[in-house]
């Protein structure tokens, strides 16, 4: 069930990669977990680069990148809704919505939103990209050439949370290289690359500079500050909620685009069986019954191994 963009630990036996991402952080919705800065000086509202990659572990209305005007009037944000497609929209209208709905819990995806009001071609001033490719879109309203938005203002910005109040639609999923480009906008092969065995896409490390003002760079990798800016910007971002404690509540995880791991699947389970924790932990709401669920990855031959542990028993 491993899509393109996702690839398996089983492709890569015996292969170096070129590039490998070490940790992703784990975003649980139950947690309300989001990562929030504010920057101290504006940026470039015209134009910029938004790159990540992200395993979904729930296919609701998610806000991956928000930020809100003073008086929360106005907000500009990269979502998903609840048919799986990925929008970038104000608060109360869409702008650019995809065709294709995003719905493979076993996949790493590579969204790219490449923004450019100055652009001359009104349908390039926009341009969503998935695993590489350029996006057709059931909602596409024009943009008026040097819209400015929110994006790279003095105002509140959150990754994984609506800013207008720091609650709404929080994301359920891992995420790891997040790219934002502060005054570029770049196309996805600055960040990716189609591997020529397997033909999926695959991360690559960027190396093209040009992160601006408010330019950043997530990689996830220090545990004790998850939101540090690897760049060289320093424009780090404020963790909220999240936990680098041992156990199954650990946030920092290895399962990443380069190194993807089996997890319980959410749209193969009995409906008594609530999954938490990255797709890790089962919660079942009934006694006495048998319920099942199964994993994202199937096997066929070779040696597999997985650990199993009881918070508790009854």
């Amino acid at each position: 069930m491993s899509s393109i963009g996702s690839p398996s630990p089983f492709f890569f036996g015996g292969k170096k990669e070129a590039y490998a991402v070490d940790r992703s952080l784990r975003f649980n919705d139950n947690d309300t977990a989001y990562l929030s800065r504010t920057p101290s000086s504006a940026g470039n509202r015209k134009t910029w680069t938004l790159s990540w990659w992200v395993k979904l572990c729930k296919f609701t209305v998610q806000d991956w990148f928000s930020c809100s005007s003073s008086d929360a009037s106005a907000t500009h944000v990269t979502r998903f809704d609840n048919n799986g497609r990925l929008n970038f929209q104000t608060n109360n209208s869409g702008i650019k919505s995809t065709n294709a709905q995003h719905r493979d819990p076993s996949a790493w995806y590579h969204f790219l939103v490449k923004l450019d009001t100055t652009n001359s071609t009104a349908d390039d001033r926009c341009i969503i990209y998935v695993n590489g490719s350029r996006q057709s879109l059931t909602t596409n309203n024009t943009i008026s050439q040097d819209t400015e938005y929110y994006y790279n203002t003095t105002q509140l910005h959150t990754i994984g949370v609506y800013s207008a109040n720091q609650s709404s639609y929080p994301v359920d999923c891992y995420m790891a290289e997040m790219h934002f480009l502060d005054g570029t906008a770049y196309d996805p092969s600055y960040f990716g690359e189609t591997d020529s065995t397997t033909g999926q896409w695959i991360p690559k490390k960027y190396t093209g500079g040009n992160y601006g003002t408010n330019g950043f760079y997530l990689d996830f990798s220090d545990t004790s500050a998850l939101g540090k800016d690897s760049s060289g910007n320093n424009n780090n971002w404020t963790p909220n909620n999240f936990s680098t404690s041992a156990g199954e509540g650990n946030d920092s995880v290895l399962d990443t685009p380069t190194t993807n791991y089996c997890t319980l699947n959410p749209l193969d389970k009995a409906a008594a069986i609530t999954l938490k924790n990255g797709n890790l932990q089962v919660d079942n709401s009934t006694t006495g019954n048998y319920d099942g669920f199964r994993g994202t990855f199937g096997s066929k031959t070779g040696k597999y191994d997985w650990e199993i542990k009881f918070p508790s028993t009854g």
